[in-house]
């Protein structure tokens, strides 16, 4: 039973945001094993009333909890009910605000006037508490790390445990082991501090970043700054660097029948061992300590310093954090964008694609940076868009900044993943109005530069095919045998159909080259992603379609050597060629007669226009719509890298100059 279904017995009063009035959970004193108790208390927030606001991560409310609210059973959350526990005193009151019991979660109207009080609430408290949950035997070291120090949070029971160590570590072989032992748990401990709940749910993210003082974190009976220790982790890191132990060294002190590691680098050999533990356990906790995450971009620090006024910048910044109500992923970041709150304000009773919308259209018209909505989320892919949104919606569900897009299985069907920008001679155009999205949220106008219509030839979804199509676009008179790659001679025949008609209707590409065109769309494969360079240098890009147009210029070796390579999947070249694959399968091949070559998502269809926008990193794709009683119009069908035109792959400075020249055109779309 979820916490909406849950029957409430609780007679909520109700709240008059004229004097932005709020409800205070005054818990009541107990101890620890009698139930939790409490009532409630209506203020106004203009009477600087005074209390703690609670900023946690709800839980699974399919499993609650109850505690007693005026005099009635109330159901809360197991991760609430833990804090609530820990929180209680055991001789007086406690005046707390909560969001799951001060608000009344099943009034709509209360939950929209309420939401945008938020940001008073978090302000205005005199301390904000972030429960971050129970602790582990590595927090509580990290926390004990953290207050051996001199200073305000001094802890002497601390002191004494880490000065024990060093005082054993100075006079044997294994105390110097388990010091090191325990500074690795206390470093992986901070880690795992800052990989708990908390930092990865929406609605923290505002409620730690609002208050002017930084939040008392509490983690099981632990109070601490998250600041302290994520800076105090670079002194325990560095206390772990200081000595060095060798394997041999090791093997001296450990049990003999142990197994020894297995062999390294010698100038990687660092083992930090404790005598009561197997030689495997220890080499675990090293390998942990030496992979962990740098922990930069998640810790405290950034989130309350990292202060930006676009509302995009806020969404990229939680693109990793969730909520329960899809709604919250913009909701929950009100309170510090009083802007969008102003123009658009929280309403639980809009549907989730109305939010997009409104987002989009404060980004877009509002938002200093606009061309951030499309370079951090890329175009709706259509087979993911609602028909009753407008094409122009950007993808939220994943984001193109943070190289790990939520949804991964749409990978190959988008070229805005990862991928290069357009030069920056084409981003840096001068002269155009600004884009706008109209009153009535229907049509968004951009001014752009046309390049033309396109021929589109849609690779297969299969690599098997998408190689057929390659050979027919080189080769479209070379006939190939099904059973070489092909699942089916039905299957075969369509791509090669597909491949060898493509460029038999357009004359630039049917007079091209075979091996000019390889390496332009060897280029944009490149470009598709960056992280590709590594792997797969643009020599190996080439030389998939340099196969393709071997084994067609050689009918016996293709129908039997190349057969057998097949069979093979260890082969290193059937293995590189289906590689290759992954950058262009289920994607659209392009091309204009003015001979522009490119790449874009699945869809595009031939008669699309191919645009240059600077609200885009990208090439837009639209597609044309009339009506018989109104203008024409557009929508999105994609985007799509162009060869000549990425940044950082050979650069086509006439074609660069030509478009430079061409005029600005307005594109209504829908």
């Amino acid at each position: 039973m979820t916490q909406a279904t849950v029957p409430i017995m609780v007679k909520y009063k109700p709240l008059s945001p004229a004097v932005a009035e709020i409800r205070l959970f005054i818990l009541s004193p107990g101890q620890n094993s009698t139930p939790l108790r409490g009532h409630l208390r209506t203020v106004s927030l203009d009477e600087d009333p005074e209390f703690e606001a609670l900023s946690y991560v709800w839980g699974d409310p399919a499993d609650p909890e109850s505690i007693t609210l005026e005099d009635e059973p109330f159901p809360v959350t197991r991760n609430l009910h833990a804090a609530l526990h820990t929180l209680r005193r055991h001789d007086s009151q406690r005046t707390l605000w909560i969001d799951a019991i001060c608000i009344n979660q099943h009034d709509v109207g209360e939950k929209n006037t309420q939401v945008p009080l938020m940001a008073r609430i978090y302000t205005d408290a005199g301390r904000v508490i972030a429960w971050l949950g129970p602790a582990t035997e590595r927090i509580k070291l990290a926390i004990s790390w953290l207050n051996s120090s001199p200073g305000p949070n001094l802890d002497p029971a601390a002191a004494r445990y880490w000065l024990d160590l060093e005082r054993e570590a100075a006079t044997s072989q294994m105390g110097e082991l388990n010091r090191h032992y325990d500074l690795v748990k206390s470093y992986l401990g901070t880690r795992d501090v800052f990989a708990l709940p908390y930092w990865f749910r929406m609605w923290t993210f505002q409620e730690f970043r609002l208050p002017p003082q930084e939040p008392v974190c509490i983690c099981g009976d632990l109070e601490f700054r998250a600041s302290a220790l994520y800076e105090g982790r670079l002194d325990c890191k560095a206390a772990i660097d200081d000595v060095a132990l060798s394997a041999d060294y090791l093997s001296s002190v450990l049990r003999p029948e142990v197994p020894d590691p297995p062999e390294r680098d010698n100038t990687d050999d660092r083992l930090f061992l404790s005598g009561d533990r197997s030689r495997d356990e220890f080499q675990n906790l090293r390998y942990e300590q030496q992979f962990t995450l740098d922990m930069s971009d998640i810790g405290p620090s950034s989130i309350r310093t990292n202060h930006a006024d676009s509302f995009v910048t806020f969404l990229v910044m939680t693109c990793h954090r969730a909520s329960q109500d899809p709604r919250d992923g913009f909701f929950a970041l009100y309170g510090i964008s009083p802007k969008i709150r102003e123009v658009y304000p929280a309403d639980y009773g809009k549907e989730y694609a109305r939010v997009e919308i409104e987002t989009t259209a404060f980004l877009t018209n509002v938002d200093p940076y606009p061309r951030l909505i499309y370079d951090a989320y890329g175009v709706m892919h259509h087979s993911l868009r609602s028909t009753a949104c407008p094409s122009w919606i950007p993808d939220f569900g994943q984001l193109i900044a943070s190289g790990s897009p939520i949804r991964e299985k749409k990978h190959s069907l988008n070229v805005h993943l990862h991928g290069k920008a357009l030069t920056q001679q084409l981003l840096n155009l001068q002269g155009n109005p600004a884009a706008h999205i109209c009153k009535d949220l229907r049509t968004l106008t951009i001014y752009g530069k046309s390049l033309g219509p396109v021929r589109a030839m849609p690779f297969a979804n299969i690599k098997e095919n998408v190689i057929v199509q390659a050979h027919s676009i080189f080769q479209p008179n070379v006939p190939i045998p099904a059973e070489s790659w092909c699942r089916a001679e039905e299957e075969c025949d369509k791509a090669h159909s597909l491949g060898s008609s493509w460029v038999a209707d357009y004359r630039p590409t049917r007079d091209m080259q075979p091996d000019e065109l390889c390496k332009r769309i060897a280029r944009l494969m490149m470009a598709l992603d960056e992280g590709v360079n590594a792997n797969f240098p643009f020599g190996i890009a080439v030389a998939f379609f340099r196969n393709c147009l071997d084994v067609a210029n050689n009918a016996e070796w293709y129908g039997t050597g190349f057969q057998s390579l097949v069979g093979d999947k260890d082969t290193s070249l059937v293995s590189l060629i289906l590689d290759c694959t992954y950058f262009i399968t289920g994607k659209t091949l392009l091309a204009t007669r003015d001979g522009i070559i490119g790449i874009g998502m699945s869809g595009i269809e031939d008669g699309d226009i191919l645009v240059l926008s600077p609200e885009m990193s990208l090439l837009l794709v639209l597609h044309p719509f009339t009506e018989s009683d109104g203008p024409p119009y557009y929508k999105i069908a994609g985007t799509a890298y162009v060869d000549g035109l990425m940044d950082g792959y050979a650069l086509d400075a006439k074609l660069v100059e030509e478009i430079h020249k061409r005029e600005w055109q307005a594109f209504s779309i829908r």
